[in-house]
């Protein structure tokens, strides 16, 4: 089953404003509890936007607003972008979904239903909701975004390796410690992977890499 992303702690939000002095951060919107919520103030053009850190074919987006206020917010975009900074002059901004009159408190969309793609296929790093109309406030009990189900890239944001020397072809690794290890079909997850001896005397380094990484397909590093 596909993961939300958006529970990953490397993800990264932010809001346009803070209501009541940084009371209702971005950061309750993902923190999946709904008993909590984000909450900007009412102004003009207000946001709220989260880096997932890596890009990902985007196949589901739920929001659920703060219990008892459906409005908030009533019109609003779902946007994404190939830059964290919306407002860039050279980010490239796709609307996704143009909300009007929307009261209710939970809302689901998929690709059937996002406006910018011929195809339904939407790949993105950055997303990002905006009131399209004044007086608006955004108040976030959750946000989920979901990877599609076939998008089998896997993002390892962190390798350690300890001890692995090199005694005339004769290596030996002893520990891989991986974190964050995402999978968009499985939604695996790894935390230490130990590999005690990989030792072969004759093949060659290059071989021992190789039969080393056959183990992790498709790995997408950053």
């Amino acid at each position: 089953m596909a993961e939300n992303l958006c529970l990953d702690s490397s993800v990264i939000v932010d809001q346009s404003s803070d209501y009541g002095g940084g009371t209702y951060p971005a950061e309750n919107a993902i923190d999946g509890n709904t008993s909590t919520w984000s909450l900007t103030n009412g102004g003009a053009g207000e946001w709220w936007k989260v880096d997932l850190g890596a890009i990902y074919e985007i196949a589901w987006i739920k929001i659920v607003k703060r219990s008892g206020y459906g409005t908030r917010p009533k019109n609003y975009y779902i946007q994404v972008s190939d830059m964290w900074d919306f407002e860039d002059s050279a980010a490239v901004v796709r609307t996704l979904i143009t909300a009007t009159d929307e009261d209710s408190e939970l809302n689901e969309y998929g690709p059937d239903e996002y406006e910018d793609s011929s195809t339904g296929i939407i790949k993105a790093r950055y997303l990002r909701i905006l009131c399209h109309t004044t007086n608006q406030y955004i108040n976030l009990a959750e946000v989920e975004i979901y990877a599609e189900a076939d998008d089998a890239n896997i993002r390892l944001s962190t390798i350690s390796i300890e001890a692995l020397r090199d005694g005339a072809h004769n290596a030996r690794l002893s520990t891989i410690s991986m974190e964050t290890l995402r999978d968009g079909i499985h939604s695996t997850r790894l935390s230490t992977i130990a590999i005690e001896v990989l030792r072969d005397v004759e093949a060659p380094i290059s071989a021992q890499r190789t039969s080393m990484f056959l183990v992790f397909p498709n790995i997408i590093i950053s």
